[in-house]
């Protein structure tokens, strides 16, 4: 799984996009003790939070049968004789477990309301998930805008061509991460399918292929490429006349040099699916 630099730590045994996926409640109860209150604990210490903290009586059974699931999967790991720990290979913080039971359960609210109001899914319903979802803003009439550096359009259709490939590895390795780190594979879909919903909103609308960058120039619309003959720009790009409401997004592709060659140890940056 991912640490907190973005690096992917190896793990020992189990397919990592699983061994967080699908967890009960009562292995979830489990990891949120593991992660918020005791380094080491035993199945007694799990029952004793469950009835102080949430108003819950266990039988210790159970709880010991979800520990053995846990520790199946690699998630946890026996720290003594009764006792168990979180493994290693296991990057999970408060922040995980909190924010995948907010963001489930938020996503699963905005889409039965958005049933509830439509008959059905209009775009608008979308935007109002993904405002709920991820708190993204709002651009009314909007305009998608996909640029590069200044250069020929030739070069510009490559660099479009290049970041297309790449971004299809990384949204995969990205669903892997999320299942990681205990997202449904239910959710997961449903988000994409929000931005997929999104975003397919600008086909057939008309666009226009042109350069910009001069001085002031940057909220203004782009001109037509023949200016490039005359004038140098720093941008060339295409913009999508979409003009309505649209998620508000800023996302960065670019190469440089890496920063990962000198380390002392060796990251493997993604996991291969």
């Amino acid at each position: 799984m991912f640490s907190d630099r973005g690096a992917y730590k190896a793990t020992g045994r189990g397919n990592p996009r699983t061994r967080l996926s699908r967890l009960g409640p009562l292995e979830s109860l489990i990891l949120e003790y593991a992660v918020e209150v005791a380094e080491s604990f035993t199945p007694s210490d799990v029952v004793v939070y469950a009835r102080r903290k949430h108003g819950v009586k266990l039988d210790r059974r159970r709880v010991y049968d979800a520990l053995q699931r846990l520790v199946r999967r690699g998630v946890l790991t026996r720290s003594g004789r009764g006792w168990y720990r979180l493994s290693d290979s296991v990057d999970l913080t408060s922040r995980d477990v909190k924010l995948k039971k907010a963001r489930e359960r938020l996503l699963d609210y905005a889409l039965a309301s958005s049933r509830a109001t439509r008959s059905d899914r209009k775009d608008s319903d979308l935007m109002a998930v993904a405002r709920v979802l991820v708190g993204c803003g709002v651009v009314g009439c909007g305009v998608v805008r996909v640029h590069g550096r200044g250069g020929d359009l030739v070069s510009f259709f490559f660099e479009v061509a290049y970041a297309y490939y790449v971004l299809g590895c990384v949204l995969r390795g990205l669903e892997g991460h999320l299942r990681a780190l205990g997202y449904s594979a239910r959710f997961v879909e449903r988000v994409r399918g929000v931005a997929r919903g999104l975003a397919l909103r600008v086909a057939g609308r008309d666009a226009v292929v042109g350069v910009h960058g001069r001085p002031g120039s940057r909220r203004r619309g782009l001109l037509p490429l023949a200016y490039a003959e005359r004038l140098r720009f720093t941008e060339l790009g295409v913009d999508v006349l979409v003009h309505e409401e649209l998620p508000k997004i800023h996302l960065k592709v670019y190469t440089t040099e890496s920063p990962y060659v000198q380390r002392a140890i060796p990251l493997t940056a993604w996991a291969r699916y």
